[in-house]
């Protein structure tokens, strides 16, 4: 943590760049008073003393330097989650654990984060099915995490050609019985007619049954050698490999892929290096 003292001797001012307990990074106007403790005539801007663009420019730097720092050491779980999207939202749903440079991060760790992971992500019929009230979104939040759990299993046997588990089909079906769903005819053309999708909830987790639908969905029209999870150590992703070899094997290669190269053009390099 990173502290500013005055030079002429004034108390140690607060720390730059804390987090409230809702995660929020907070700013306070000890900047002001480090300015002018710093340059005691910078209010005055016809003062001959007041030549403190370097000491502006040092104090904004140190500022921006430690918020950055601050922000790679406490990222945001649910900007890290939804920082790759994987073209199904049962997958997207299952990769909210995200291995971090601080450590892994979980995108449910709270209800609030769930709830705001649901408003990015937009699962299908979550603004009819979002549930009102604290213990309704505290029910919603439980039972989040153990669908979690159970697509997670579902992927393990899916990927190995295992069989699925009691448990886990109840884990998945409880929440198909949570929404009723009516399909609705719209439009006068036989060319133009589209099925738009109405959903009631009947329970305050029924926001998760169009997710566990499509986690049945996902198992059933994806071949299980295409169905993979991350190769990189440190991370948990699922992903359906859609290239055309079917040879992929990270996650994304924007983060898990360039690690993994960089690592092997270090233990190249160092070889060579030993070698000669």
């Amino acid at each position: 943590m990173i502290w500013m003292v005055n030079v002429s001797g004034s108390p140690t001012l607060p720390p730059i760049g804390c987090r409230d307990p809702a995660g929020t990074l907070v700013t306070c106007s000890w900047q002001v008073r480090l300015l002018e403790a710093l340059v005691p005539d910078a209010k005055d801007p016809k003062s001959a003393k007041n030549g403190y663009t370097i000491p502006v420019i040092l104090i904004l730097l140190v500022i921006f330097l430690n918020n950055r720092y601050t922000s790679l050491m406490n990222p945001d779980p649910v900007r890290c989650a939804l920082s790759e999207r994987f073209g199904w939202i049962a997958l997207d749903f299952v990769n909210t654990v995200v291995i971090t440079r601080s450590g892994p991060v979980d995108a449910f760790r709270t209800v609030d984060l769930l709830v705001s992971w649901m408003d990015l992500a937009d699962p299908p019929g979550w603004p009819d099915l979002k549930p009102k009230g604290l213990t309704a979104r505290r029910i919603l939040h439980a039972e989040a995490v153990r669908l979690r759990v159970a697509i997670d299993a579902l992927l393990c046997a899916a990927a190995a050609r295992e069989r699925m588990t009691a448990s886990i089909g109840d884990t998945l079906g409880r929440p198909l019985r949570w929404v009723r769903t009516q399909n609705r005819i719209v439009g006068d053309s036989p060319s133009a007619l589209t099925l738009e999708c109405e959903r009631e909830r009947l329970h305050p987790a029924g926001a998760l049954g169009p997710i566990a639908e499509d986690a049945v969905r996902l198992v059933a029209s994806v071949s299980a050698t295409r169905l993979r999870r991350c190769r990189a150590d440190d991370c948990l992703r699922w992903f359906a490999d859609t290239s055309k070899g079917g040879r992929r094997s990270w996650c994304s290669m924007a983060t898990c892929g360039n690690r993994a190269k960089a690592a092997r053009f270090r233990a190249r390099h160092e070889g060579a290096v030993d070698a000669t």
